[in-house]
């Protein structure tokens, strides 16, 4: 098992020769980026699910807590207050929350430890402020970890000048978009792309 192996990726040679030498040998990595492989069989890793609060649907303490964004934030906010519960005064905070996070794991756990500074409404309306307040007082977490920022800051360094230009242009989107659009906004083929 080999995490954060993206910066290893220019090495994937060492990957090949423990394969051939081992070949019942199976090899887990996490990486941001694909090794690009024959072997490699890609797995990708999406966000917590969590609950919509379009509509605001009511939802019982079980179902509310069947969502694993929710899970984590109440076992990071149990974790900084112990005896957090869900109640009918802050279950659509929560919900409000983890969808404003869109199931980021790191993000929601940050938030969740804030619960004993602050409530889970202040939380939820400090979020859809600004990510600014997702800053962890924890001090065993790798800097790149330590808050959202921190997160946002590290990813953009691993990119190349080309592809910080490719998400800068694409940033004009707010949701889903189409591939023909984003070749028109990147004022490129699909080929440009993936050289």
């Amino acid at each position: 098992v080999l995490d954060d192996f993206e910066h290893l990726v220019a090495h994937g040679e060492i990957l090949v020769a423990i394969l051939e030498a081992a070949p019942r040998i199976e090899l887990l990595l996490s990486s941001r980026q694909p090794l690009n492989l024959r072997a490699e069989q890609q797995v990708r890793i999406a966000g917590l699910d969590y609950p919509d609060t379009s509509g605001a649907p009511d939802f019982s303490d079980a179902e509310l807590e069947g969502f694993s964004s929710v899970q984590l934030f109440l076992q990071a906010a149990r974790a900084a207050a112990p005896g957090f519960a869900v109640t009918a005064e802050n279950e659509g905070d929560i919900r409000r929350i983890c969808n404003l996070l869109q199931g980021m794991p790191l993000a929601i756990e940050i938030a969740g430890r804030w619960i004993r500074l602050a409530n889970c409404a202040t939380i939820a309306n400090e979020i859809a402020q600004s990510l600014e307040m997702l800053v962890s007082p924890l001090v065993d977490l790798p800097d790149r970890h330590r808050s959202m920022a921190a997160v946002f800051a590290h990813s953009w360094g691993m990119l190349t000048a080309a592809e910080q230009i490719m998400l800068a242009r694409l940033s004009v989107f707010r949701g889903p978009f189409s591939l023909s659009t984003a070749l028109a906004v990147l004022e490129c083929t699909v080929k440009d792309v993936a050289a």
